[in-house]
Order: structure tokens, then C-alpha cells, then sequence
């Protein structure tokens, strides 16, 4: 159990300088909750509890430094009106609570299960930026998932055409680490929060109060140039990039391609730099931010590459996703 509270109040610690963890008696043990800079972190640690006790508002700090010099893992614990006390081994604390603004956040009543990690395959395209709040978030819609900066879009094949949720990115990224590590994770929705569900634990965040940006004539694009384009190694092409990065001045760099030949390159007032490599039959020229071509080839080995002229959106696919990045305007 002593594991398991420093395990939960931990995270509540993690939550910011200033958080604090907020204490329930639920039916089956402890319910330990922060919620700190919109981010809402509860777990239910198992153990017995009065289920009369009150809420309450601990440092969680505090209780870490008591519990990190115990070794017994059998903790007790007693809450009144003014103070949480806890009983490790032949060690015990008594530490000052409150029962300001404290809200019980409910759990989600129905939750969908996540178990395919390439829904997060497009999680390098959303935007992290606070004034574009409804393009932080994984969009998964019509069997696809969605992400988008404004400056580009990625778009990943997923298994289940009938999930419709959004996701904020903060639970997005949190999913993706989760199953990485082999962990079930669920997603839900309570009020105008979404919910990340995992192995006990539940975070949530508010939603956007304004919609996914409408994004269906992308999408008919993708569909349009998945046949299309020039086929090149990725590994190849990021050495290229990353050699022309060396002259460019603020990221950008122009890619040109033809007669089986690609060719990146930077010029500025640095200086000058290329470097090349072979790719597949086809024609493209544009110039565009080195970073958002990092992320669209990361994790393939081989992309397509179509771009109509110099101004058009270039479109690249590999595997189960597609992405979709706004040139530079030479």
C-alpha cells in the first residue's frame, strides 16, 4: 500500500510547484486526486477506509518525505477535521490539511479502449500553442486520426471506424507513453472534461469549447496523391536534410527532385550547402520548414513525396499515414 500512495502522490506533486493532493474516502481505499494547472490527475489507492472520513487537502510533498524514509509497506491512516495522520512501521506524522475548494471529480461512465499505438502516429502535428486551443487535440473521426498545427495536418489509418472523440494532446501523449509501456488504457468523457483511464489511475483535461477545424478538402487531397509522387528512402533523405541544415538560416530548406535524383539544399547569409541522394522516377520542387519533413518521415522507410508546384501543399505517405505540410512562400 506505502508503495502505491507514493506512487499516487507522486503524480500529484508532479502536477506543479504549488499542487496540492486531495484526499477522499472512496468504497475501495483511498481516493487521492490534484488538479493543477487544468490537468486532473485521481488514483484509488487500495486500503481500508472510514468511508465517514472527509475530504481532504495535504501537501503532497510533505507526505513523500515522511513515507520516503519508511520501509514498512503497511500504511494507516486516520483523517479529521484539520489534519491527515499516517502510520508507517514504528514511524507516524501528523500533517495539516484543509478542505478549501475541494471538488470530487466523477469517473467516466463509459470509456473506449485504445490498443493500437499508431493512433498516435500523428501526435508531432498538433499544436501545443495555448491560442489555438481546438488544434490541440487528436481528432479521431470516420476511422482516421487527426492532427493539425494550421501550418500542417497528419492523418493516420486506424482500426476502429467508429470511434468519434477528441482527445486533448496532454492525454494523448500520456496514452501513447502508457501503451508503449504495455499498459491498457481507456479513454471517456465526463461533462466538458476527457479522461485517460489507466491500470487505476484516471488524468483529465478540459475539452476545446470550439470544434476541430474543418479539414474534409485536406483529406480529399491526401486520397488524391497516395499513388503519386516520388518514392525515396527515408533514412537517405534525413542525412541529406541534415547536411543542407548547416547553411540554413531559421530551418528552411528547398527539395528538388527529377531523373531518379533528389536534392536538398540551403542558402542564406551563412552560406551555401546540398547534399543528394537517389529516389524513385518523378519531378518535385519546393522549399519548407526541414523540421515538419523530420517529422513526416520518422518512423518509415520509405515515403512518396507529391507536390504539384513550388506553392502547392505537399503531401507525404508512408505506411498508415499521411502528411500534409504548408510550403514556404519563396
Amino acid at each position: 500500500m506505502r508503495s502505491d500512495l507514493v506512487r499516487a502522490l507522486s503524480e500529484c506533486k508532479a502536477a506543479g510547484r504549488n499542487s496540492v493532493a486531495k484526499i477522499f474516502a472512496h468504497q475501495d481505499g483511498l481516493w487521492v486526486q490534484s488538479d493543477n494547472e487544468l490537468l486532473v490527475y485521481s488514483w484509488i489507492v487500495p486500503c481500508s477506509v472510514d468511508g465517514d472520513a472527509l475530504p481532504m487537502c495535504v501537501s503532497p510533498g510533505a507526505v513523500l518525505a515522511f513515507l520516503g524514509q519508511c520501509k514498512d509497506d503497511q500504511v494507516d491512516g486516520t483523517i479529521t477535521e484539520s489534519a491527515v495522520s499516517v502510520k508507517c512501521g514504528s514511524s507516524s506524522a501528523k500533517f495539516v490539511a484543509s478542505v478549501n475548494d475541494i471538488y470530487q471529480y466523477d469517473k467516466p461512465s463509459t470509456t473506449i479502449r485504445i490498443k493500437d499505438l499508431a493512433i498516435f502516429d500523428g501526435l508531432h502535428a498538433a499544436s501545443r500553442s495555448a491560442t489555438r486551443n481546438n488544434q490541440c487535440v487528436l481528432r479521431l473521426v470516420d476511422g482516421k486520426a487527426i492532427t493539425t498545427d494550421g501550418h500542417r495536418l497528419a492523418v493516420v489509418d486506424i482500426e476502429d471506424p467508429d470511434i468519434d472523440m477528441t482527445i486533448p494532446v496532454h492525454l494523448a501523449e500520456k496514452g501513447a507513453a502508457r501503451v508503449r509501456a504495455k499498459a491498457d488504457i481507456a479513454y471517456g468523457q465526463v461533462g466538458s472534461m476527457c479522461c485517460l483511464v489507466s491500470r487505476g489511475e484516471t488524468w483529465m483535461f478540459p475539452l476545446p469549447e470550439s470544434a476541430f477545424p474543418p479539414c474534409d478538402d485536406l483529406l480529399k487531397l491526401v486520397d488524391s496523391k497516395k499513388d503519386t509522387g516520388i518514392e525515396v528512402g527515408c533514412i537517405a533523405l534525413r542525412d541529406a536534410i541534415k547536411s543542407a541544415l548547416s547553411c540554413s538560416d531559421g530551418g528552411g530548406i528547398c527539395i528538388t527532385a527529377g531523373e531518379c535524383r533528389l536534392v536538398v539544399s540551403s542558402d542564406s547569409s551563412i552560406g551555401s550547402a546540398m547534399a543528394e541522394t537517389s529516389c524513385g522516377p518523378g519531378e518535385v520542387e519546393f522549399s519548407v520548414q526541414a523540421k515538419y519533413i523530420l517529422d513526416a518521415i520518422s518512423g518509415n522507410d520509405t515515403v512518396t513525396i507529391a507536390s504539384d508546384s513550388p506553392l502547392d501543399t505537399i503531401v507525404i505517405t508512408g505506411g498508415c499515414r499521411a502528411d500534409l505540410i504548408a510550403p514556404l512562400q519563396s
